[in-house]
């Protein structure tokens, strides 16, 4: 059974991810990056991690799915993730 590592939340609000935390969750995105390189696209894997949860992941699939577009998506969801953090940070 695998071990929850929890993130810690410090007295201003920000949270601070223990080192197994982090590497747990960059072997999953390596995982989706070899995946990705298995299906001849550029090696890239990416997680989003909340509290321990993954709430987004994806990997390249431009040559799969012979469409680019989705890529553009990463703005919207940096702006997303401003709107979230100013939402849960309102200072």
């Amino acid at each position: 059974m695998e071990e929850k590592v929890e993130s810690t939340t410090v007295p201003d609000g920000s949270c601070v991810v223990s080192v197994q935390e982090t590497e747990k969750w960059m072997e999953e995105a390596m995982r989706m990056a070899k995946e990705a390189l298995e299906n001849i696209e550029v090696p890239v894997g990416c997680l989003m991690v909340y509290n321990n949860e993954v709430v987004g992941k994806g990997r390249n699939e431009v040559n799969q799915t012979k469409n680019c577009i989705p890529g553009y998506r990463a703005e919207e969801a940096v702006e997303l993730l401003k709107t979230f953090y100013k939402q849960e940070n309102p200072n």
